[in-house]
């Protein structure tokens, strides 16, 4: 899909989230920084 949307023009970033082995807590506690990082809050 990353192919696909690059070349419409878009711009993609790799999300940074890693498997999902964790605590739903703390993958939720990295996901704000992440999504301030690429300028979506």
């Amino acid at each position: 899909m990353t192919g696909w949307l690059r070349r419409t023009g878009r711009h993609t970033s790799r999300p940074g989230i890693r498997l999902n082995v964790a605590c739903s807590e703390a993958s939720a506690e990295r996901l704000p920084p992440e999504l301030s990082r690429v300028g979506v809050a």
